[in-house]
């Protein structure tokens, strides 16, 4: 089971690149960390950061799998 994090960088290609899903400029990058759900030693729920990704919105959106009923909130980098 995953979770994700989705956030506004607030900046486009030039200062971030390309989409690494689509691998098009993108006017607004956003960055989509996810969460992997495991089980500790002592039988706790835990969640794993995953490796991050950057690109359009909709792509990230895309990459999900097997996503929980509640998603972890969007924010925007340097604003939280």
């Amino acid at each position: 089971m995953n979770k994700y994090k989705i956030s506004s960088l607030g900046g486009s290609s030039d200062k971030y690149g390309k989409c690494e899903v689509c691998g098009k400029h993108v006017s607004d990058v956003f960055i989509q960390q996810p969460y992997e759900q495991f089980t500790g030693p002592d039988g706790e729920v835990c969640w794993e950061t995953k490796e991050s990704i950057f690109g359009h919105k909709e792509c990230l959106l895309s990459m999900r799998t097997d996503e929980t009923k509640e998603p972890l909130e969007e924010n925007t980098y340097g604003n939280d």
